[in-house]
């Protein structure tokens, strides 16, 4: 028996017939012995049915076929649709060594698995090629639930399942809720999901964890370009909510996940945490992923770079412990954390690319970027150009977000090699560089601007290097970024507490109520943005004049988080800072910024590792524009 399956040529590059191959096929025409809406009991003895198979032969539309205890044989198409539903993932085990060991294929109505473990299958055979170790769908809808789907796509211990080890989505609307996809492998895309050219997920919970995407003769697991998405490889519409994406690994890109082609995954309150490939550690994207709170930490790209320290060239094909971005990325409240990258940009890489969809554009919104670090340039941030026929490059905004923490070889907390970059109503301290640029660097004159921002690198080094333009409302601790727009002050005055959870998604940098940044904000940027990073309204009458005014970098003093006390604005000389001698007698309103122009004086040491931790929504990103800026050479 036989059955014709449509492929998508885009994503598999073959189309064709698929042979059954150990496949039981249950046709929409099977006579049917059950009533409809029926439940079917199998079991491994007393029942009438004592495997899954005959059950199915015998259900009709709307059927319940309820399945107890012990492990049962796989390899059956679901064609109808119905419910199989086990007696709960450690109970119910599915296994199958020769096809998928589940093929959800209805063409009418929805199809439901739930309550089993999935394991031991390699997939469908299409072209000489497997597809789906665990479960291949291909039909109109189907629902996955409280399931396991584990130990699939390797056969007598060689990973032999083409794309999706655990799961391969060919097409249909697919529902997935507290499903843990774990330990399967692929050999070139998607060691645990594959979500296709025609298919949508939606995965609320559960885990994408210990999957492995590597080539079956594994000559070069390092650079071979097709190992890709060690969780999860999306080309269609996705979305996780409370997803947890850990230990992955790809040998190429995208060892959490991959987004390619048309793909557009968005994450929300998820954590892609201990992923590892050669270029984009946790996620690598070249189309389109938003992601809404949760944590990126603890991700390596191991993909070395050669030649010059700053990157350029020789660095964008690797890079981005926590992130690399070719297409366009979101991120709003997330936490950024303690990634490695061994070239460029150990949390987050953006780079203008060479394809139609990778322009190279990336929001952090209300983030916390700490504690990651690059062997080559840009520990929390870098931004580039892979383009040579493009003259604008990456295209990157930081708003209302921390940098604290992050090492380099250059560019301690950003680095922007070609494009452009722009930090609004920031805070950037204490990070770290062992050649040039401790907090933020530029290899473009006038393309890297800053606005409303608290830069101090007074642990470590300079505040700035290289020549970066002000948006006015600026202070620079040591006048290293030699700001002298309005407003711009240099001052040691800053009044700093540590990186804590001072309420909010994501760790902050509080400010005393002597800070030299209280009430010295920019007003145009405060009326477009109303929130400060922990999502606390502002404007905050903090100095007590009279007059309400937003503070400089990303943390209102005196501003009520929704849902706390509010907190008190009266300033006193109580506050203790990190960084600078506190004031010890009340400040009197009007303070008049000094203009300082300095240079840098980097002295720090570089810190390789792969260390773990701080935690984890939202008003929309402002609008961009940007000042004229010198073509790249």
């Amino acid at each position: 028996m036989r059955l014709s399956v449509s492929l998508a040529a885009a994503s598999r590059r073959a189309a064709g017939p698929i042979a059954a191959g150990g496949l039981v096929v249950l046709s929409l025409l099977l006579p049917s012995n059950a009533a409809r809406g029926a439940t079917i009991q199998v079991c491994a003895s007393g029942c009438r049915y004592t495997a899954i198979a005959p059950a199915l032969e015998a259900a009709s539309d709307g059927d319940v076929i309820e399945v107890g205890a012990g492990t049962f044989a796989g390899g059956f198409v679901v064609t109808r649709p119905v419910t199989i539903r086990g007696a709960g993932r450690t109970e119910t085990i599915i296994s199958n060594a020769k096809s998928a060991t589940v093929a959800l294929q209805n063409l009418l109505g929805r199809s439901t698995l739930e309550s089993v473990t999935v394991s031991g299958g390699i997939g469908v055979n299409i072209d000489q090629r497997r597809y789906g170790g665990g479960i291949y769908v291909k039909g109109k809808s189907a629902t996955i639930k409280d399931v396991l789907v584990t130990a699939n796509g390797v056969e007598r211990g060689v990973g032999v399942t083409y794309n999706g080890g655990g799961i391969y989505l060919d097409a249909g609307d697919v529902t997935v809720t507290d499903v843990h996809v774990v330990g399967n492998r692929a050999t070139n895309s998607g060691g645990g999901v594959v979500v296709n050219i025609d298919a949508t997920l939606t995965m609320n919970g559960g885990r994408i964890a210990d999957n492995v995407v590597k080539n079956a003769d594994e000559s070069n697991p390092e650079t071979d370009t097709n190992a890709r998405g060690g969780g999860i490889y999306v080309e269609d519409r996705t979305t996780l909510t409370g997803v947890e994406i850990s230990g992955n690994q790809a040998a190429a890109s995208g060892g959490g996940a991959n987004i390619a082609g048309v793909g557009r995954l968005t994450l929300t309150d998820c954590v892609v945490r201990n992923n590892r490939s050669h270029q984009g550690g946790g996620i690598y994207n070249t189309a389109t992923v938003t992601i809404v709170g949760g944590r990126i930490e603890g991700n390596t790209a191991s993909g070395e770079t050669e030649g010059s320290s700053a990157g350029g060239s020789d660095g964008l094909a690797s890079g981005g412990g926590g992130l690399l971005s070719f297409g366009t990325a979101s991120l709003e409240a997330v936490t950024i954390a303690n990634n490695t990258s061994m070239s460029n940009g150990g949390g987050l890489v953006s780079i203008k690319g060479l394809g139609g969809t990778q322009f190279g554009r990336l929001t952090a919104s209300r983030c916390t970027i700490t504690g990651n670090t690059a062997k080559g340039s840009g520990g929390g941030l870098y931004a580039a150009n892979d383009d040579p026929n493009d003259t604008l490059g990456a295209e990157v905004t930081v708003d209302r977000s921390t940098l604290y923490g992050n090492t380099a070889l250059d560019g301690g907390a950003a680095l922007l090699d070609f494009g452009r970059l722009e930090f609004r109503d920031s805070t950037v301290v204490n990070n770290n560089a062992l050649g040039d640029g401790d907090g933020l660097m530029t290899n473009q004159d006038n393309a890297l601007r800053v606005g409303s921002t608290i830069l101090s690198n007074e642990a470590n080094g300079a505040n700035c290097f290289n020549k970066i333009a002000s948006l006015g409302n600026n202070i620079d601790s040591d006048g290293s970024c030699a700001f002298a727009n309005r407003d711009d002050a240099v001052s040691t005055q800053l009044e700093l507490g540590p990186l804590a959870d001072n309420g909010g998604p994501t760790h902050t940098l509080s400010i005393g109520p002597n800070s030299a940044a209280i009430d010295m904000g920019n007003p145009g940027r405060c009326a477009q943005s109303p929130l400060d990073q922990r999502g606390a309204a502002r404007p905050v009458d903090g100095d007590g004049d009279g007059v309400k005014r937003c503070d400089v970098g990303s943390f209102e003093f005196g501003a009520e988080i929704p849902g706390t006390a509010t907190p008190t604005s009266t300033r006193t000389p109580t506050g203790q800072s990190t960084n600078a001698t506190p004031r010890t007698a009340t400040p009197t309103p009007s303070r008049t910024p000094t203009f300082v122009i300095g240079s840098p004086s980097p002295t720090p040491t570089f810190v390789e590792g792969e260390p773990t931790t701080p935690p984890p929504p939202t008003v929309p990103v402002a609008g961009r524009s940007f000042m004229p800026f010198a073509n790249k050479p």
